[in-house]
Order: structure tokens, then sequence, then C-alpha cells
């Protein structure tokens, strides 16, 4: 069953750490790993409508940073990137720190965490761990994209 505080998911909290960006608080990242643990989390979604979904990862081709560059796998929200949790949005229409259910074979569950330049409207990008893996997915089309109801 979903925990009681279960609307409070819809959007997790974040704080300001500067005037740059964002940090997620803990309760983001508990609230991901709850919902991914709840097989009723299916039961408490709301659509949010069809998206583009692509692919990234951590290295520079697809990020512009290499590993010891200042800011390398440091997400928009201030969180560390993470392959199976982050996805980018852009903001304006998926809130950061929102959990998102992205309706695609073993992908599920992610956390908004971070944006792009070239993520714009109704379109996620998802972090996986290579380059490659990004090329092998692709570009998918009309994608149901969901948030938690509130």
């Amino acid at each position: 069953m979903v925990a009681q505080n279960s609307v409070s998911l819809s959007t997790v909290a974040y704080k300001p750490v500067s005037r740059r960006g964002l940090i997620l608080q803990p309760e983001a990242v508990e609230a991901f790993e709850t919902v991914q643990r709840d097989p009723d989390a299916q039961s408490i979604r709301e659509k949010l409508g069809d998206f583009t979904v692509t692919a990234y990862a951590l290295t520079a081709t697809s990020t512009g940073k290499s590993p010891g560059q200042p800011g390398f796998g440091i997400t928009a929200s201030g969180s560390r990137a993470s392959v199976g949790r982050t996805v980018a949005v852009d903001p304006s229409v998926i809130p950061i720190g929102s959990l998102v259910y992205i309706d695609l074979p073993g992908i599920g569950w992610r956390l908004a965490e971070d944006t792009g330049g070239a993520i714009k409207g109704r379109h996620i990008d998802l972090l996986l761990p290579s380059d490659s893996a990004a090329i092998q997915f692709g570009v998918k089309h009309s994608v149901p994209v969901y948030t938690m109801s509130r």
C-alpha cells in the first residue's frame, strides 16, 4: 500500500543553495526509492501527456563536460546525476523535483533533476550509462508520461 504521505510525492521539496542552483532534499530521493518499491504506485498516476524521450550519458559528448571539470555530473537541481533515477526536463512543463513515470519497458519512475539546452516542451532526456546506450535508445515519440496524482 502507498505510504500515508504519498500526496507529498507529487512534487518533491527542494531548497535553494545559491543564486545559481537548487539542491534536492533527501526526501526527493527517498520518495523516488519508495515509489520504485511500491506496487500500488501505479494507482496514483496522473497523465501529463505524450512526450518525446531521448537519452544522454555523463560524457563530454552528451553534456559538454568531462570528469574532473567543475560541475561534471551535477544536475540543474544541484544533485549528483544517477543512472536509473535522473531525467532532464523543461522545468516550465515538469517542475524540478517531480517524480515522473515514463511508460516504456524497463524505464518507469524517474526523478526530474536536470535540464538541458535542447530539452524544450514535452521532451524528456533519460540518463543512461554510456553514449552507446544513449545512441541505441534513440528517439521515442508519443511516449505516455505520468506524474503522481495530487
